[in-house]
This record gives structure tokens, C-alpha cells and sequence, in this order.
């Protein structure tokens, strides 16, 4: 809740009736109109978009007609900053800057989105284009919120009358009217419109002072919703008319699927289950429509969805209309091939049996597989030009990752060694064209006859910076090296900071040295790391950290080479799994070092000023600890090394190193801070306490916290550092989480109180007194909260009705029990 003075009064006025207050808003609504046309501060610019966001739904018009103006004069707007703030300017910008202004105008007509829908709408479209991807994200949840059935919308008012559909009505009605270069301006965002406007649910979301509901029920059957889903339907096939790219096909038929769909939740009738089948059905025929002229990865795209179509059908009609495509297809001889080989949505199972029998995918996989040896096989000089078009076609799938691919990528490979002149002439005749594929082309070629041509085709490839990737990319798990090449190529990723050749010449030596090839570590993955490292990469830990090859090729590094793999991972921003499993073979054979390691990354954030982020010490180990937690005299005593006194920062950073490593404080770990403590030296305990402030109090540290309070004076400063050691909580639930964690920490600490030692006992009776006042004051502190809850978000019915009387009257607990008695 702002505190400012001034949001207060307008808060109080906006939920004020009456021409009195209707004729202040106008006036501060002028006045914030104003101050946005004049100032450049932007502190006050943001100060101005709040206070006119507090009471926008009083006055709409006015505030629509603000907002356009203010994001029409911020484009030529120089922003300025407040000049007490030290920060530079770089830094302030990626906070304070135009397109944060631009997100809070868009929440505040989101907030107000029913009120002139139409011109909101449009400024959510346009910056639904927007090059920044907040602004860009916020304009997407606008246009959602507009677009989706809210029930307490459809279902307003004391009748539930409600508005029904009339702002999707709206909204729909907008789209319609855009011009064709309106239409392929907005692709994107009128397809994500369609595919809220398609849903067969609708969702609200209710709260009280101590809970969130999200209810969602479907939507009715009625001739509007029908109309709705038709209108928009046919405006996503008039998209997909002017859809330039796959990708884009490919998001309209998705938008689509949104109609085949029935409700997830509530019960619903057949009006729902009619309206549903008869506009899948109308979907399936729109497949059948485009199927004859479209490309390969399109008509894969319609069978994939056809048999989901079928496997879910509503109605029978649609089972029928979803088969009929099916037995297109199976007349498709160029699609059956483009399946086989391409094929990762492709249907391989019987369709009518698929309702019964589960997937057999290794059948469907040995199935491909045979046919890719077979076409692989099958061609020769006579029908090579015919395969030549079809791989070229086959090579223009649309993908995020090539791992889509295997089946593509043997048949390439077989390919190529059964036809080397082939597959060599496709490579220098076609190489733009067959680019994103040449590695299974140059692995078939490496074995053959035609080695000799290659080797010279791929240094002009070199020279000539082309393919470099994929040159490199040959030689992984490759039992028939080109170490010269290798050098080549080494040498110019070197020269030219070029991490994707270096990062694939430490996946060459790492997964060649179960082959004798243990040379290539010193030779080639060092170096490349290196080189990395000082451009600080670590994408090489990614082609690496899984290979099985991985613990022989760490536990082979000398001392050089160790060093040279740690500082690679030093620039690292955040030891995760990955990273782990490099640093658990080396913690084997050096733990002490690997220790030593975090304190490297501790200096490292002081003394670099990264812009980026780094996490020094991780907030968890995967299982590194497993290793680590073996060598407690080492962790220790490496930590209480760098403890320098400064309490604060250490327990976060030296001390909770050894709180992953420990997480649970066993022994022997126990027992080597239980030495420390019985040095009785002050700095010893200092560091134990550090340490163990980061266990939440758990009862596994109350041996070594009762040592400490027998070891130190009274009233010793320490003490009260033992208190809180003792009294961290962690995470704790509900309203009075604290006061009942309290509560149970007394009864832990409780046996001290007949403890031999007597300071022990007198520091249990103030730590219990200590506890008491803590625990009634958390107690008071959330009970005083849930009242203001209430008083600012209501309680539910039933509740109300507990908590007062029938006549309304409040009744406290004892005239309840009276009563009740």
C-alpha cells in the first residue's frame, strides 16, 4: 500500500459518488495531464502514472486520452534523473527508462480495459510489436485480458445478467475491421487473440483477507458464444491466407486447436459438446482444403493434429472427417518418405487400434531406422536428380533443434558412403542449401574414397571461414583423426575469440580419449579452455559434464591442467549440476583444492565489478557435497582460514559453504567445531557461531551452542550471538508461524534449565524469558494484521456469519460461548 499523502486522498475520493467528487477527479485528472506533457523527471513522470492509475476507472475517457498523448510525446522525451541519486547513468537507465513508463500506462489500461475497449485495444496492438520485451509482454496480457471470458464479467450484476460476450464481441469486431497490411502487422497478436476467444472455458478470481480462489466453469453454448468461435475461426483462416513463413502456419493451426478442445473443468452439456464438434469438424476440413499445396512440414503438422482429433473426437462425424485425412496422406508418397526421415510429429501407429493399444515407439524407431538404410541404399546416378530436390526440400524443415533430426541425419551419413560422388557433389554444389546438415554428409565422406578431395574442400572451407563448426564437429567420437586439421582449426578459434569452434574441439578431445587419443587433452582441450577462459565462456562445460569419458579425462590433468579447468570455472556466474560434475573428480583426487576453489570465487566477485550475475557459492549442492562431506578436517580448516572477524558477510558466504557441505552438522564435522570451540579461543567461537547460524536453530546444534555458553563468561557479547543461533527459524506458515515456532523452542531448550553448569542454566532461564516476550508479541503482531486484512479485503459469508451475530451485531468469543452454553 502507497503511503503517499496524496494517493490516500484520491483513493478515499475515487470511491466517493457524486458531481462534487466527479468534478475534483476531472480536475486532478487535468493536472496529471499537465505535469506528463511538461516534466522529464522521471521519478515524477512514474509519480503522475500512479496517481492517475488510482482513480482511472472514475474517469476513463479522460484517462485513455491522457495516456495516448503521453506515449505519443515520450518518444521525443530526453529523460532526466534526480540528481541526489550517485548512481551512474548506465546503471540508472536499465531502471529508470521509457519503456518502464510504457509498462505502467499499459497496466493502468488494463486495469480499466472494458471503458473505450476499442482505442485500449489498439495501443496494446501496437505495442504488442514493441522492440523491448517487457513492454512487448505487458501489451500480450492486455490483449489476453480482453480477449478471455472472465464469469465475473459474463455473469455480473445481482441477476447474474452480466455483459455476457460483449467485450469479446468488441474485440472481435476490431480485428475485422483491420485492413490486409493491418493484419500481417499484427499476425501475432491477433493469433494469440483468436486462441483466447476460441476457449471453451472461462476463469475468475475472488480473495479474502486470507485466501485466493480461481474458479473456472465453461463457457455456454449460446448462438453469440457459437457466432464468436465462427467470426474467429474464419479470421484465423484469413491469416494463415498471408502467413509468409512456416512458423507462422504453424502458430494460426495451433490457435485453431483451441476450438477442438472441450472443458477442462466444471460439467457442461451437449450445447457445449455440439458447438465443439461442429467447429472441429469445420477445422478438418479446412485441412483437407489446404493439404493438396502445402509444404511437407505443414502436412505433418495437419496429421499429427488429425489423429489427436480423432483419438478425442466429440462425435462421430468428426472420427469420420479426422480418417478421411488419414487416407489422403496414405496416398502421399512424397509425405510417406518426408515421415520416415523427418518425422518427429509424424503418426506411425494404426489409428483405430491407437484407442486400445499403447505406442510401441521402439517398433516405430527400428522401423524408421530400416527405412533410412533402405532409401540410403536405393540411390544411384538414375534417380539421384529426383533425391537431390527431395533432400534439399527435406533440409528446409523448420526447427529450434537439430536434435529433431537423427533419422535424417543416419540416412545423410549412410548416404554418403554408399554414394561418395554424390554426397560430395551435393556438398560443393549445394552447400547454402544443405548447410545446417553437412556433418552427416562429412562423416560418410571421411570413411570413403573420397578423403582426399574432402580434406582439401574443407581447408578451402577454413580459409574461407565456412562450416568451420562442422569441420570440427567431424572428429567427435571419431576413431580417424586429422590432428594437422584439428590444429588448423584450433589455432584460428584461438585467433579469432571464436567460441563455437573451441567449445566443439574440447567436445573432439574429451570424447576421443577412451580411443589411445589421450593426447588431445594436453593439445587440444587445455588450450581451448584457455582460450575460452579468456573470453569468459563456459559454454565448453556443456559438451562436456555428461560424456562418459568425463572422470578419465579430469583424473588424467596434471597440476597445470587442473588449474587451467578450475579457472575456466571460476568466471562461471553459477555452479550448477553441470559444473558439479566436473568439480567431483577433481575434489576426489584434491579436495583441499577444490575447497579452496569457493574462497577463489569469493575474491573473484570482490575484486571483478561483473555487470553480471554471479553466484559465488551456490544456495545448494547436487552432489558434490557427497564428496566433499568426506573430508571434514580439510573443509574446516580451509574455511577458518579465510574467517577475517567480520561476522556478517561471513555467515553468508565462507561459513554457508560449509552448511552445503554439512547440511545436517554430522559428525565428524560436529566434532571438529566442538575442537574449535574448546580452544576457547574468541575468534574460534566467533567462527563456529557463523557457521551455525545458518542450521535455523535446528536441536542438532544445541550440543555445540550449550559448550559455547559453558565456555564463555556471563554476560559475555557472544551470548546473545548464541541466542540467535538458537532461535533462527527458517521458513515459517501461517498467521502465527513465529509465535508457535517460539513456543517450540521453549520446550527444546527447556532440559537446560536442570543443566550442571550454572551459567548454562541462567542463560536457559533468560533465553526461555527472552522467548515468552517474543512469542506474545508475534502473537498480538498477527492478530493486529489479520484485523487490518479484513477491514481492507472482507471475509467470506459463513465467516462473517460466525463472527456476527444474526442481526449483524458483533459478538465476541465469550458471548458466543455463553450463548452457546
Amino acid at each position: 500500500m502507497n503511503s503517499s499523502p496524496k494517493i490516500k486522498i484520491l483513493k478515499q475520493l475515487a470511491r466517493t459518488t457524486g458531481e462534487i467528487a466527479e468534478t475534483a477527479l476531472q480536475k486532478e485528472a487535468a493536472k496529471i495531464a499537465t505535469e506528463l506533457e511538461n516534466e522529464t523527471r522521471f521519478d515524477l513522470l512514474e509519480q503522475q502514472i500512479e496517481m492517475l492509475d488510482t482513480f482511472a476507472f472514475r474517469v476513463p475517457e479522460t484517462a485513455v486520452q491522457i495516456v495516448r498523448q503521453f506515449l505519443d510525446h515520450l518518444d521525443a522525451l530526453e529523460l532526466t534523473h534526480q540528481d541526489e541519486l550517485d548512481w551512474p547513468k548506465a546503471e540508472l537507465t536499465k531502471f529508470e527508462n521509457k519503456n518502464h513508463l510504457i509498462v505502467e500506462v499499459l497496466k493502468l489500461l488494463d486495469r480499466i480495459r472494458y471503458h473505450r475497449l476499442e482505442d485500449i485495444l489498439e495501443i496494446f496492438l501496437s505495442h504488442s510489436r514493441h522492440e523491448d520485451a517487457d513492454v512487448k509482454t505487458q501489451a500480450g496480457q492486455g490483449l489476453e485480458h480482453l480477449a478471455e471470458y472472465n464469469i465475473d464479467i459474463f455473469y455480473a450484476g445481482d441477476n447474474r445478467a452480466g455483459f455476457g460476450p460483449a467485450p469479446q464481441i468488441e474485440v472481435l469486431e476490431c480485428l475485422e475491421g483491420l485492413d490486409t497490411p493491418e493484419q500481417r502487422r499484427n499476425f501475432s497478436a491477433i493469433t494469440e487473440v483468436c486462441n483466447h476467444l476460441l476457449s471453451p472455458s472461462m476463469t475468475s478470481t475472488t480473495s479474502d483477507y486470507k485466501s485466493f480462489t480461481w474458479s473456472s466453469s465453461p463457457v455456454p453454448g449460446t448462438d453469440q458464444i457459437k457466432d464468436i468461435r465462427r467470426r474467429s475461426l474464419q479470421l484465423l483462416k484469413e491469416l494463415y491466407c498471408v502467413a509468409t513463413t512456416t512458423t507462422e502456419k504453424m502458430s494460426v493451426i495451433n490457435a485453431m486447436q483451441g476450438s477442438t478442445r472441450t472443458p477442462n473443468m466444471g460439467d457442461y452439456g451437449d450445447d457445449v459438446l455440439d458447438m465443439v464438434s461442429r467447429d472441429t469438424h469445420e477445422i478438418l476440413a479446412f485441412f483437407k482444403e489446404i493439404l493438396p499445396e502445402e509444404n511437407l512440414q505443414i502436412v505433418q503438422k495437419i496429421e499429427h493434429d488429425a489423429f489427436w482429433r480423432y483419438r478425442y473426437a466429440p462425435s462421430n462425424d468428426v472420427k469420420a472427417s479426422a480418417l478421411e485425412i488419414r487416407d489422403i496422406l496414405a496416398t502421399h508418397d512424397e509425405y510417406t518418405i518426408y515421415k520416415d526421415l523427418i518425422g518427429f510429429e509424424g503418426v506411425f501407429e494404426d489409428w483405430e487400434k491407437s484407442l486400445t493399444n499403447e505406442t510401441d515407439f521402439q517398433r516405430t524407431d527400428e522401423y524408421r531406422s530400416a527405412k533410412a538404410t533402405e532409401y540410403a541404399q536405393s540411390i544411384n546416378s538414375e534417380n539421384w536428380a529426383k533425391w537431390r530436390c527431395r533432400i534439399l526440400r527435406f533440409a528446409t524443415t523448420e526447427s529450434d533443434d537439430l536434435a529433431t533430426f537423427p533419422n535424417f541425419f543416419n540416412f545423410l551419413r549412410q548416404f554418403a558412403e554408399k554414394s561418395p560422388d554424390l554426397a560430395f557433389g551435393l556438398l560443393t554444389e549445394n552447400l547454402d542449401e544443405i548447410r545446417l546438415f553437412t556433418i552427416p554428409l562429412l562423416r560418410g565422406l571421411w570413411k570413403g574414397s573420397r578423403n582426399p578431395d574432402l580434406r582439401a574442400l574443407m581447408l578451402e572451407w577454413i580459409a574461407a571461414d565456412q562450416q568451420l563448426v562442422a569441420v570440427a564437429k567431424l572428429f567427435v567420437s571419431n576413431d580417424n583423426i586429422d590432428e594437422e586439421l584439428l590444429r588448423t582449426l584450433l589455432e584460428k578459434g584461438i585467433e579469432d575469440a571464436n567460441r563455437d569452434i573451441l567449445i566443439s574441439i574440447v567436445a573432439v578431445a574429451a570424447s576421443n580419449y577412451d580411443d589411445g587419443l589421450k593426447d588431445l587433452v594436453p593439445n587440444f582441450f587445455l588450450p581451448a579452455v584457455e582460450a575460452l577462459t579468456k573470453i569468459e565462456d563456459t559454454g565448453w562445460i556443456h559438451e562436456l559434464w555428461y560424456r562418459k569419458e568425463l572422470s578419465d579425462v579430469l583424473h588424467s590433468l596434471g597440476e597445470r591442467g587442473r588449474e587451467i579447468v578450475l579457472n575456466g570455472l571460476l568466471v562461471l556466474g553459477d555452479i550448477d549440476y553441470h559444473a558439479e560434475e566436473l568439480l567431483i573428480p577433481l575434489a576426489t583426487d584434491n579436495p583441499e583444492r577444490i575447497i579452496a576453489f569457493f574462497g577463489e570465487r569469493l575474491r573473484y566477485k570482490e575484486e571483478v565489478k561483473l555487470e553480471r550475475r554471479y553466484d559465488e557459492i551456490p544456495f545448494k549442492f547436487y552432489r558434490l557435497h557427497e564428496t566433499l562431506s568426506n573430508f571434514p578436517e580439510i573443509a574446516v580448516n580451509t574455511v577458518r582460514s579465510w574467517f577475517d572477524g567480520k561476522e556478517a558477510l561471513f555467515q553468508y558466504r565462507g561459513a554457508n559453504l560449509l552448511k552445503i557441505i554439512f547440511p545436517d552438522l554430522a559428525e565428524p564435522f560436529a566434532a571438529k567445531l566442538l575442537e574449535l570451540v574448546r580452544t576457547s579461543e574468541r575468534q574460534n567461537i566467533k567462527f563456529v557461531l557463523c557457521v551455525l547460524r545458518n542450521y535455523q536453530g535446528e536441536p542438532f546444534t544445541h550440543g555445540i551452542c550449550r559448550e559455547i555458553v559453558a565456555i564463555l563468561p556471563k554476560n559475555d557479547e557472544l551470548l546473545k550471538n548464541v541466542s540467535m543461533v538458537l532461535r533462527s527459524t527458517g521458513v515459517v506458515t501461517g498467521e502465527f508461524g513465529f509465535a508457535e515456532a517460539y513456543e517450540g523452542k521453549m520446550l527444546e531448550i527447556k532440559p537446560w534449565l536442570n543443566d550442571e553448569n550454572e551459567d548454562v542454566r541462567d542463560f536457559a532461564a533468560n533465553y526461555i524469558t527472552l522467548l515468552e516476550d517474543l512469542a506474545k508479541a508475534e502473537r498480538s503482531r498477527a492478530e493486529e494484521e489479520i484485523e487490518l486484512r479484513k477491514h481492507a479485503y472482507g471475509i467470506r459469508e459463513e465467516e462473517a456469519d460466525e463472527e456476527y451475530g444474526a442481526d449483524g451485531q458483533h459478538e465476541s468469543a465469550n458471548e458466543r460461548g455463553g450463548k452457546e452454553d
